[in-house]
């Protein structure tokens, strides 16, 4: 998220690709959390920036349904999950 710069706005598709270049980037510390049962200081982050991002109008967030609590905390869940799923396969893609 520290790659959108203060003026942008981003939409949910470029959102989850600066995320998943993060998660690459810090793929070692991903999953070193997740080995020791931390997933949840990820989900509990995401939750947070995505809050803030909310927050400070830098989503474009176009169905009132994207800002609402549980949405958030499925949405984090979701996105960790494939995340480290993705981590833990090399990150590899679909077409691999």
């Amino acid at each position: 998220m520290r790659a959108l710069p203060n003026f942008q706005q981003v939409d949910l598709t470029g959102l989850m690709t600066r995320y998943f270049e993060l998660a690459q980037r810090e793929a070692d510390n991903q999953l070193l959390l997740v080995k020791n049962g931390k997933i949840r200081v990820l989900m509990a982050t995401f939750q947070q920036v995505y809050r803030r991002l909310l927050a400070e109008s830098r989503i474009l967030a176009k169905a009132p349904l994207t800002v609402e609590d549980y949405y958030i905390e499925f949405f984090a869940r979701a996105v960790i999950n494939l995340s480290v799923t993705w981590l833990e396969r090399g990150c590899r893609s679909p077409q691999d």
